[in-house]
């Protein structure tokens, strides 16, 4: 197409579900490093193993990088809808009287929410992760009150052929233990599978 047309905005994608993000400029003395900036802002559950190979060890884990990530692909898109939400984003509370503030991934509006991944080539860790999310929503919400407060998992569709059916039965599986454990304390859980899925839901909440 680009040979044809030398421009990508007239690109029909071949399958559904794919579509133009904003554009942005990237910087690097290697093709590879543009390929690996592209591929970070557009992955967040299979960062990894998208592109095992390029570049060096980078700080923090694959998980709480894509992590944020993924909030920053769903906050560029509460920009374009709801910009009143935006100030709300990444704001810490105590948990405990003198106790270390916790950022959340939104917090206002009658609203504490959380925001993770449930990456199926490492499983264990987004679990243990989105676990811990949890309990610090609990907490907020016996503390402050809050009339919502909501884990938001980003997962892979059922269909999604990236992954085998034993590592999607294992994030499904993760799900619902979750979902089960949050019940009890009046926090939901809800899961997406893309950015923008999720940045409707908050949306939704905040309403």
């Amino acid at each position: 197409h680009l040979e044809a047309s030398r421009s990508p905005n007239t690109w029909n994608p071949p399958i559904s579900g794919m579509h133009f993000g904003a554009w942005r400029e990237a910087v690097s003395n290697s093709l590879d490093g543009i390929l690996e900036q592209a591929v970070h802002q557009v992955s967040s559950l299979s960062w990894e193993d998208v592109v095992p190979t390029l570049g060096k060890e980078k700080d923090g884990s694959p998980q709480e990088s894509g992590r944020k990530n993924l909030i920053a692909q769903i906050k560029d898109i509460v920009v374009e809808k709801r910009l009143d939400l935006v100030p709300y984003f990444d704001q810490e509370a105590k948990l405990i009287d003198n106790g270390v503030p916790v950022k959340f991934g939104f917090l206002g509006q009658g609203v504490v929410a959380h925001f993770g991944l449930l990456r199926p080539s490492d499983i264990g860790r987004s679990y243990k992760d989105a676990r811990g999310r949890l309990w610090e929503l609990q907490k907020a919400k016996e503390r402050a009150n809050f009339g919502i407060a909501s884990l938001i998992l980003q997962l892979p569709r059922s269909t999604d052929l990236f992954f085998d059916d034993k590592q999607l039965e294992a994030s499904n599986a993760a799900l619902y233990e979750l979902r089960t454990e949050a019940a009890d304390e009046e926090v939901s859980v809800m899961d997406v599978h893309t950015p923008e899925q999720a940045a409707d839901a908050l949306i939704e909440l905040a309403m």
